[in-house]
């Protein structure tokens, strides 16, 4: 008896039923099809839980009025018909120590969670547990596609989180300035895109606004005399700068009936609406800059007189610490009180020792900047290696052993002047990296990307002809045209040889006040040497020719003053009062050469032996 049912039976021999190959191939394919729709069925399925999770939080969120607690309540209650067994689903949201919670809710040891992060840092945590055991899939009882959409879901609400807390900053934040700038006594304006968009009673008070006269929705600028625009915009591209704080300009304002007022405007960056703004408040300083003017109407009829007054005085010779009478001195002073009423840059030219520094000195303290900082560089003691930090200074790590942030010369100089003595020494390329920052003040610190400002004032100081270094290609003709903006040449001492009794007078002075007078025959002498070493040599000269009484000239050996008697007490004060203008001397000399001992030796034409002395025994030491 066959085992074959009757179906399963050839109907014509009667034996077991064979299929066809290709009828057999076509069962299997119809078998695989079967099981990819199912697969893509679930995976369809799962894809459509998953958006609809998704797609409720965000209508929660589109809600008008509504809350972050209520967000997280609804988020919590869409969770559980999103997983495979809603019926024994539930979940909680923890949120910076408060807790929402489908109900009912029990926590069981089958559980998924992940972590709520907003900007980079743990808020909260999404739990979803089983209440009950159930079947072992990818995650314990739990699928993959639930992995992904409890992932999803947690940084979906750490994005809402953000969002909204920003948001209600940035009310909070409006709602305070409104109530600020209603009560101000300036004229608030908010402008975005330059477009004014929300003004204070005091602003439409200053423009003369009366009744439906509105200046919200016209242009700033238009309101801005036309010679003063580029002011104001050079103001707000100051608020570009991420490190910068207000700006400040004073301009030119038209009110609607065309009355112009002077007024200060003070540029800052806020929020408004939800997006980048800037506030100008504007004062009316129209009777300020009207008494400015007439004070300076006074001052320039003062500084005219002081200077007619000071050429006619017996002690016309003197200008703050220069000493001279001659024609070319009193040039250099007229230049002096010119370069100090603006902030040009000054290139200052001489032979060594004729007082260069002296007058960039006076330059600055006769300009506006003369409570700021005088910071003086010279350029030919710093090595190449670190020019650049020198002048640019460093942030902490930049290289090797820089420990800390350090300012360098430009910083130091903020609001105050820059004195680049020797400046014919630089390198082309420190010249180039200073061109920028001698254009606009904008410079980066070695080791940081962010830039810095500083206003500061260039005076240059050259004992080089570079007129014809520029020629050669050793100084950039657009560095040198930068800073020789206003020249100032210091005659030699040799060709204003009636200055010489004058400085000797000074210094005996400074001295030794008790030695007033110079034998005749010792004062032609001093009057027919070069002075190829100029002031400067004539001061140690005569200072050597005081301490030591001798006089040692090429051509002259003469011995100096005899030492009258003194007492105890006068010799001490006399010995103490040398010891003084000794110990300035020497300082001064280093911190012109850079602290450089045997530069400073040289200078001071003493051995390296007795400057070590010197310095230890009045205890020298760097600033």
């Amino acid at each position: 008896m066959s085992c074959h049912p009757p179906w399963r039976r050839d109907w014509k021999t009667g034996g077991p039923l064979r299929l066809h190959s290709t009828m057999q191939k076509d069962l299997k394919t119809h078998v695989q099809i079967k099981e990819d729709l199912a697969a893509k069925t679930h995976a369809l399925g799962e894809r459509v839980k998953e958006l609809n999770c998704l797609y409720g939080i965000s209508k929660l969120v589109d809600q008008p009025g509504v809350t972050l607690e209520d967000i997280l309540q609804g988020t919590v209650n869409l969770i559980p018909v999103s997983w495979q067994y809603p019926d024994v689903t539930c979940a909680r949201i923890q949120w910076r120590n408060r807790s929402f919670q489908t109900r009912p809710f029990q926590e069981t040891r089958w559980r998924q969670t992940a972590d709520i992060i907003r900007k980079g840092k743990t808020e909260g945590r999404v739990e979803v547990f089983y209440v009950k055991a159930m079947p072992r899939l990818d995650e314990g009882p739990f699928l993959i596609e639930e992995r992904r959409l409890l992932d999803a879901i947690a940084e979906r609400l750490g994005k809402v989180i953000a969002g909204m807390e920003a948001e209600a900053r940035n009310k909070q934040s409006e709602i305070q300035y409104r109530t600020l700038v209603e009560s101000v006594m300036d004229g608030i304006a908010i402008l975005q895109d330059e477009t004014i968009q929300f003004v204070n009673p005091m602003f439409r008070s200053l423009l003369g606004c009366r009744g439906s006269d509105r200046p919200e929705g016209g242009d700033m600028v238009d309101l801005i005399a036309p010679s003063d625009r580029e002011r104001f915009f050079e103001a707000r591209r100051g608020l570009e700068n991420p490190l910068s704080g207000d700006a400040v300009c004073e301009i030119r304002c038209a009110t609607r009936s065309g009355d112009i007022f002077w007024a200060e405007a003070r540029l800052n960056r806020i929020q408004w609406n939800g997006g980048p703004a800037v506030s100008v408040m504007l004062k009316d300083i129209t009777d300020r800059r009207q008494k400015e003017l007439e004070l300076r109407r006074e001052s320039d009829y003062l500084r005219e007189q002081n200077i007619q007054l000071r050429m006619a005085m017996k002690d016309r010779y003197r200008f703050g610490d220069i000493i001279g009478k001659s024609p070319g001195m009193r040039t250099v002073y007229e230049l002096i009180i010119k370069a100090a009423e603006t902030d040009a840059a000054v290139l200052i030219r001489g032979e060594s020792g004729t007082g260069k520094e002296l007058a960039a000195k006076a330059i600055h303290e006769q300009s506006r900047r003369g409570p700021r900082e005088f910071v003086t560089v010279n350029c030919g003691a710093i090595p190449e290696t670190i020019l650049e930090r020198e002048f640019f200074g460093h942030k902490k790590g930049a290289f090797t052993g820089a420990d800390t942030d350090i300012n360098g010369y430009i910083d130091l100089a903020d609001q105050g002047t820059l004195f680049l003595d020797e400046v014919a020494e630089l390198s082309l390329g420190m010249q180039v990296k200073l061109l920028r920052v001698l254009d606009n003040g904008y410079f980066n610190p070695i080791g940081d990307s962010r830039e810095k400002r500083s206003d500061f004032r260039v005076v240059a100081a050259t004992n080089r002809d570079v007129t014809h270094m520029v020629n050669q290609g050793r100084i950039r003709e657009d560095f040198f045209y930068r800073i020789d903006v206003v020249p100032i040449h210091i005659p030699p001492l040799r060709s204003r040889r009636e200055d010489i009794p004058l400085l000797i007078d000074h210094y005996l002075e400074k001295f030794d006040h008790r030695c007033t007078r110079i034998r005749g025959k010792v004062m032609d002498i001093f009057s027919r040497y070069d002075w190829p070493g100029n002031v400067r040599e004539l001061q140690n000269v005569l200072h050597r020719y005081i301490t030591l009484n001798q006089l040692d000239l090429p051509g002259a050996r003469i011995k100096g003053p005899e030492p009258r008697f003194r007492g105890a007490a006068d010799s001490a004060n006399h010995r103490k009062g040398l010891e003084e203008v000794e110990k300035e001397i020497i300082a001064d000399a280093l911190k012109r050469n850079r602290w450089h001992r045997g530069k400073t030796a040289a200078m001071l034409n003493i051995p390296q032996r007795t400057l070590y002395r010197k310095i230890k025994k009045y205890r020298l030491n760097p600033a």
